[in-house]
Protein backbone atom coordinates (compact mmCIF):
# COMPACT_ATOMS: atom_id res chain seq x y z
CA UNK A 1 0.00 0.00 0.00
CA UNK A 2 1.03 3.67 -0.37
CA UNK A 3 2.94 5.90 2.15
CA UNK A 4 0.29 8.22 4.09
CA UNK A 5 0.98 11.79 4.87
CA UNK A 6 0.19 12.32 9.02
CA UNK A 7 -0.16 14.78 12.02
CA UNK A 8 0.52 13.71 15.35
CA UNK A 9 -3.55 13.98 16.04
CA UNK A 10 -4.01 11.07 13.57
CA UNK A 11 -1.86 8.52 15.42
CA UNK A 12 -3.14 6.00 17.87
CA UNK A 13 -0.84 3.84 19.84
CA UNK A 14 -1.00 -0.09 19.62
CA UNK A 15 -3.28 -1.91 22.75
CA UNK A 16 -1.63 -4.85 21.39
CA UNK A 17 1.93 -3.79 21.02
CA UNK A 18 4.79 -6.48 22.00
CA UNK A 19 6.28 -4.23 24.51
CA UNK A 20 3.01 -3.56 26.20
CA UNK A 21 1.19 -6.46 25.75
CA UNK A 22 -2.30 -5.92 26.01
CA UNK A 23 -3.89 -2.68 27.15
CA UNK A 24 -7.74 -1.75 27.51
CA UNK A 25 -7.94 1.58 26.03
CA UNK A 26 -5.20 4.82 24.82
CA UNK A 27 -4.84 5.75 28.74
CA UNK A 28 -3.72 2.72 29.82
CA UNK A 29 -1.45 2.18 26.82
CA UNK A 30 0.32 5.39 26.77
CA UNK A 31 0.84 4.19 30.99
CA UNK A 32 2.64 1.02 29.92
CA UNK A 33 4.73 2.96 27.76
CA UNK A 34 5.91 5.58 30.37
CA UNK A 35 5.95 2.50 32.89
CA UNK A 36 8.27 -0.21 29.94
CA UNK A 37 10.20 3.07 28.94
CA UNK A 38 11.01 5.39 31.78
CA UNK A 39 13.78 7.68 31.25
CA UNK A 40 14.36 6.24 27.55
CA UNK A 41 11.05 8.23 26.87
CA UNK A 42 12.80 11.01 27.74
CA UNK A 43 15.74 10.61 25.35
CA UNK A 44 13.27 10.06 22.61
CA UNK A 45 11.59 13.14 23.16
CA UNK A 46 14.43 15.24 23.27
CA UNK A 47 15.89 13.73 20.55
CA UNK A 48 12.72 14.55 18.79
CA UNK A 49 12.67 18.30 19.80
CA UNK A 50 16.25 18.79 18.80
CA UNK A 51 15.87 17.02 15.56
CA UNK A 52 12.69 15.98 14.51
CA UNK A 53 11.69 12.75 13.20
CA UNK A 54 14.14 9.77 11.85
CA UNK A 55 14.01 10.18 7.89
CA UNK A 56 15.19 6.71 7.32
CA UNK A 57 13.00 5.27 10.06
CA UNK A 58 9.33 5.70 8.87
CA UNK A 59 6.34 4.31 11.10
CA UNK A 60 4.45 1.42 10.10
CA UNK A 61 0.37 2.45 10.31
CA UNK A 62 -2.94 0.63 9.70
CA UNK A 63 -5.95 2.88 9.02
CA UNK A 64 -8.92 2.47 12.31
CA UNK A 65 -10.90 5.11 10.90
CA UNK A 66 -11.71 7.21 7.96
CA UNK A 67 -13.91 9.49 9.53
CA UNK A 68 -12.30 11.06 11.82
CA UNK A 69 -9.20 9.43 10.48
CA UNK A 70 -6.85 7.63 12.91
CA UNK A 71 -4.27 4.97 12.24
CA UNK A 72 -2.94 2.50 14.86
CA UNK A 73 0.91 2.75 15.10
CA UNK A 74 2.26 -1.05 14.75
CA UNK A 75 5.59 0.14 14.39
CA UNK A 76 6.88 3.49 15.96
CA UNK A 77 4.53 3.31 18.99
CA UNK A 78 7.58 4.64 21.44
CA UNK A 79 7.37 7.90 18.73
CA UNK A 80 3.70 8.12 19.24
CA UNK A 81 4.09 8.37 23.03
CA UNK A 82 6.64 10.98 22.83
CA UNK A 83 4.88 13.07 19.89
CA UNK A 84 1.63 12.51 22.38
CA UNK A 85 3.39 13.77 25.25
CA UNK A 86 5.05 16.74 23.81
CA UNK A 87 1.82 17.73 21.66
CA UNK A 88 -0.18 17.75 24.62
CA UNK A 89 1.33 17.30 28.62
CA UNK A 90 -1.90 17.44 29.93
CA UNK A 91 -2.37 13.44 28.67
CA UNK A 92 0.19 13.18 31.61
CA UNK A 93 -3.03 13.89 33.79
CA UNK A 94 -4.15 10.47 35.89
CA UNK A 95 -0.92 8.81 34.87
CA UNK A 96 1.53 7.39 37.58
CA UNK A 97 4.50 9.12 36.43
CA UNK A 98 7.64 9.94 38.50
CA UNK A 99 7.62 14.16 38.83
CA UNK A 100 11.25 13.98 37.76
CA UNK A 101 10.02 12.75 33.93
CA UNK A 102 6.98 14.89 33.86
CA UNK A 103 8.66 17.72 34.86
CA UNK A 104 11.00 17.05 31.84
CA UNK A 105 8.55 16.33 29.59
CA UNK A 106 6.42 19.55 30.24
CA UNK A 107 9.76 21.79 29.85
CA UNK A 108 10.13 19.88 26.26
CA UNK A 109 6.83 20.49 25.52
CA UNK A 110 7.01 24.13 25.81
CA UNK A 111 9.27 24.32 23.10
CA UNK A 112 8.29 21.72 20.94
CA UNK A 113 7.41 23.09 17.82
CA UNK A 114 5.22 20.72 16.09
CA UNK A 115 5.80 22.32 12.35
CA UNK A 116 9.15 20.59 12.27
CA UNK A 117 8.13 17.23 12.58
CA UNK A 118 4.01 17.72 10.51
CA UNK A 119 3.21 16.31 8.18
CA UNK A 120 5.62 12.97 8.42
CA UNK A 121 5.11 10.27 6.09
CA UNK A 122 4.42 6.93 7.63
CA UNK A 123 4.02 3.56 5.77
CA UNK A 124 0.40 2.02 5.48
CA UNK A 125 -0.38 -1.65 5.51
CA UNK A 126 -3.14 -3.42 4.61
CA UNK A 127 -3.21 -5.40 7.38
CA UNK A 128 -1.23 -6.63 10.73
CA UNK A 129 -0.27 -9.86 9.03
CA UNK A 130 1.01 -8.10 5.81
CA UNK A 131 3.14 -5.80 8.32
CA UNK A 132 3.91 -8.74 10.58
CA UNK A 133 7.27 -10.05 8.45
CA UNK A 134 8.73 -6.63 8.74
CA UNK A 135 7.94 -5.68 12.39
CA UNK A 136 10.02 -8.86 12.94
CA UNK A 137 12.71 -8.29 10.85
CA UNK A 138 13.04 -4.80 12.64
CA UNK A 139 13.05 -6.56 15.75
CA UNK A 140 14.44 -9.83 15.78
CA UNK A 141 18.41 -8.57 15.55
CA UNK A 142 20.87 -9.38 12.60
CA UNK A 143 18.82 -12.67 11.64
CA UNK A 144 21.63 -13.93 9.72
CA UNK A 145 21.94 -10.62 7.79
CA UNK A 146 17.80 -10.36 7.06
CA UNK A 147 17.58 -7.85 9.59
CA UNK A 148 19.22 -4.24 11.35
CA UNK A 149 23.26 -5.64 11.11
CA UNK A 150 24.46 -3.09 14.40
CA UNK A 151 27.81 -1.50 13.43
CA UNK A 152 31.26 -3.44 15.47
CA UNK A 153 32.63 -0.87 18.07
CA UNK A 154 35.12 -0.01 15.03
CA UNK A 155 32.88 0.90 12.66
CA UNK A 156 31.05 3.31 14.91
CA UNK A 157 34.58 5.03 16.37
CA UNK A 158 35.69 5.35 12.56
CA UNK A 159 31.99 7.09 11.74
CA UNK A 160 32.43 9.37 14.74
CA UNK A 161 35.58 10.63 14.24
CA UNK A 162 38.69 9.66 11.95
CA UNK A 163 40.89 9.85 15.49
CA UNK A 164 44.54 8.77 15.31
CA UNK A 165 43.41 5.35 17.43
CA UNK A 166 41.22 4.98 14.03
CA UNK A 167 43.73 5.35 11.97
CA UNK A 168 45.87 3.48 13.48
CA UNK A 169 43.34 0.22 13.40
CA UNK A 170 42.77 0.74 10.11
CA UNK A 171 46.10 0.68 8.58
CA UNK A 172 46.31 -2.74 10.51
CA UNK A 173 43.24 -4.24 9.08
CA UNK A 174 44.90 -3.57 5.75
CA UNK A 175 48.06 -4.39 6.13
CA UNK A 176 46.78 -8.07 7.58
CA UNK A 177 43.64 -8.44 4.53
CA UNK A 178 46.71 -7.62 1.74
CA UNK A 179 48.50 -10.37 3.85
CA UNK A 180 51.45 -8.72 4.33
CA UNK A 181 51.45 -9.78 8.12
CA UNK A 182 51.08 -13.29 8.73
CA UNK A 183 48.46 -13.50 11.70
CA UNK A 184 47.46 -16.65 13.54
CA UNK A 185 43.51 -17.50 14.50
CA UNK A 186 40.98 -15.12 14.20
CA UNK A 187 41.14 -15.31 18.15
CA UNK A 188 44.66 -13.84 18.52
CA UNK A 189 44.15 -11.46 15.70
CA UNK A 190 40.99 -10.23 17.35
CA UNK A 191 43.19 -10.07 20.56
CA UNK A 192 45.94 -8.61 19.02
CA UNK A 193 43.75 -5.43 17.73
CA UNK A 194 41.96 -5.33 21.04
CA UNK A 195 44.90 -4.72 22.58
CA UNK A 196 46.08 -2.18 19.85
CA UNK A 197 42.85 -0.27 20.20
CA UNK A 198 43.39 -0.10 24.04
CA UNK A 199 46.83 1.81 23.95
CA UNK A 200 45.43 4.02 21.16
CA UNK A 201 44.43 6.57 23.23
CA UNK A 202 48.39 7.94 24.17
CA UNK A 203 49.63 7.57 20.11
CA UNK A 204 49.90 10.75 18.69
CA UNK A 205 51.90 9.12 15.40
CA UNK A 206 49.70 6.23 13.97
CA UNK A 207 51.35 5.27 11.04
CA UNK A 208 54.65 5.10 13.00
CA UNK A 209 53.30 3.33 15.95
CA UNK A 210 51.93 0.74 13.11
CA UNK A 211 55.35 0.26 11.83
CA UNK A 212 56.71 -0.13 15.29
CA UNK A 213 54.45 -2.86 16.55
CA UNK A 214 54.70 -4.54 13.10
CA UNK A 215 58.01 -4.66 12.80
CA UNK A 216 57.82 -6.21 16.08
CA UNK A 217 55.83 -8.47 15.05
CA UNK A 218 57.27 -9.45 11.84
CA UNK A 219 61.21 -9.99 13.36
CA UNK A 220 59.22 -12.52 16.32
CA UNK A 221 57.10 -14.36 13.45
CA UNK A 222 60.81 -14.93 11.90
CA UNK A 223 62.97 -15.63 14.80
CA UNK A 224 60.57 -18.29 16.28
CA UNK A 225 59.86 -19.35 13.39
CA UNK A 226 55.65 -19.75 13.77
CA UNK A 227 54.66 -18.69 10.55
CA UNK A 228 56.55 -21.50 9.00
CA UNK A 229 56.24 -24.01 11.89
CA UNK A 230 55.07 -27.69 10.20
CA UNK A 231 51.60 -28.40 10.69
CA UNK A 232 52.95 -31.83 11.84
CA UNK A 233 54.31 -31.14 15.00
CA UNK A 234 50.81 -30.06 16.23
CA UNK A 235 47.98 -28.14 15.61
CA UNK A 236 48.17 -26.61 19.71
CA UNK A 237 51.58 -26.37 19.49
CA UNK A 238 51.47 -24.58 16.40
CA UNK A 239 48.95 -21.92 18.06
CA UNK A 240 51.23 -21.95 21.08
CA UNK A 241 53.78 -20.48 19.10
CA UNK A 242 51.74 -18.02 17.50
CA UNK A 243 49.88 -17.19 20.83
CA UNK A 244 53.43 -15.80 22.59
CA UNK A 245 54.49 -14.42 19.37
CA UNK A 246 51.87 -12.08 20.01
CA UNK A 247 51.43 -12.04 23.85
CA UNK A 248 55.98 -11.11 22.92
CA UNK A 249 55.10 -8.05 20.60
CA UNK A 250 51.84 -6.56 22.90
CA UNK A 251 54.24 -7.22 25.93
CA UNK A 252 56.75 -4.76 24.54
CA UNK A 253 54.44 -2.07 24.57
CA UNK A 254 54.59 -1.82 28.54
CA UNK A 255 51.32 -2.77 29.88
CA UNK A 256 49.69 -5.84 31.13
CA UNK A 257 48.07 -8.25 28.51
CA UNK A 258 44.91 -8.59 28.12
CA UNK A 259 45.12 -12.48 28.12
CA UNK A 260 47.10 -15.21 29.43
CA UNK A 261 49.86 -16.43 27.41
CA UNK A 262 51.61 -19.95 27.14
CA UNK A 263 54.80 -21.32 26.16
CA UNK A 264 55.12 -23.35 22.95
CA UNK A 265 55.26 -27.24 24.78
CA UNK A 266 54.52 -30.28 23.14
CA UNK A 267 51.18 -31.71 22.21
CA UNK A 268 49.72 -33.79 24.25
Amino acid sequence: MPDVSLRIEHLVLDTDNPRITHAAGQQEALQKVVRDQKTKLVRLAESIVEHGLSPIEKMMVLEVTEKPKRYIALEGNRRVAALKLLANPAVMTGLVIPAAMQKAIERLASVFDKSKVEPFIAHETASREEGRYWIQLRHNGEDEGRGVVAWKPIVAARYRDKEPAIQALDMVLEHISNGATPMPTPQLRALHLLYIGRMMGRVHHPRRFFQHITSQFEEIVRTKGFNGAPRESGERQHHRARSQACADVLAGCGRPLPFKTCSPGPRP
